[in-house]
């Protein structure tokens, strides 16, 4: 278990030794970012309920 912790850390020091790698771990951040927001936006349109009088008359914009 300890080697195992030493080989993690030492995994997570080396990381981001260059700039490269700090830029694709941004890209790569970004990219997920996006895919979430796309799912969270496509499961909003489809929503139907949303629409319905009670969900209106429920609604509260704070």
């Amino acid at each position: 278990l300890l080697s195992e912790n030493e080989l993690l850390k030492k995994k997570l020091k080396e990381r981001f030794n260059s700039q490269q790698d700090r830029i694709e771990a941004i890209i790569d951040i970004a990219k997920k970012e996006r895919n979430n927001l796309y799912e969270d936006i496509t499961n909003l349109m489809e929503d139907h309920n949303r629409f319905h009088l009670d969900s209106l008359l429920n609604y509260s914009p704070s």
